[in-house]
């Protein structure tokens, strides 16, 4: 693929990524290609005997890494505020300045197609894998733009990046719909996420 590509990740040595849904997919080769360049990585998953499989395996395919795997599911707001409990209290003892930026993998054939094409019979099956094999892009380009957002440097605060044509290709700075950019609305998003999960950040900048 031309552009930026894995190879193009600096080293990360000193730096802890925190991959959710890490037991595969697209996740997974996050995971793996951050501990490739020397990152300390946290697998984030949901099931205990998937997550621990990916980290046998990526400990396979990257010996020396440094990886572990925390339970997490996102469905569950005890196990979040369990996780995220966890994590700022790594965060506060390392000192960290966190830079938050987005990514979207366009439109990758991954392992999540398995149930879509599962529950929606033959006809459906069909027609997504004919999508796979004729606009998506494999996990490892999916990966990309979530890899580039996290280590390409000048990444800056609010940075949104995606697949060059939308659904594919290298990654790039992605176009946003401009309703993402209205300050007032995320400050409601973000109130309403506060009362449903009962978490406050009241220390974070507005």
């Amino acid at each position: 693929m031309p552009g930026w590509n894995a190879t193009h990740i600096p080293d990360q040595s000193g730096r802890t990524a925190v991959v959710t849904g890490a037991n595969g997919g697209i996740g997974y080769i996050t995971a793996r290609e951050l501990a490739r360049r020397g990152a300390s990585v946290v697998l984030a998953c949901r099931s205990a005997a998937r997550g621990k499989a990916a980290e046998i395996r990526l400990r396979a395919e990257v010996p020396g890494a440094e990886v572990e795997f925390i339970a997490l599911d996102l469905a569950d707001l005890a196990s979040v505020r369990e996780f995220t409990h966890e994590l700022s209290r790594r965060f506060a003892a390392a000192g960290s300045a966190i830079t938050a930026a987005a990514a979207h993998p366009g439109y990758a054939s991954t392992n999540l197609h398995a149930g879509a094409t599962q529950d929606g019979g033959t006809l459906y099956a069909r027609g997504v894998a004919l999508a796979n094999d004729v606009v998506a892009q494999p996990a490892t380009g999916g990966a990309l733009p979530t890899l580039y957002a996290a280590t390409a440097p000048g990444v800056g605060q609010d940075a949104f990046v995606g697949p060059r044509f939308g659904w594919r290709g290298a990654p790039v700075r992605s176009w946003r719909a401009k309703w993402t950019l209205d300050d007032k609305s995320g400050e409601r998003l973000w109130a309403a996420s506060e009362k449903l999960t009962g978490v406050s950040y009241a220390s974070l900048p507005r």
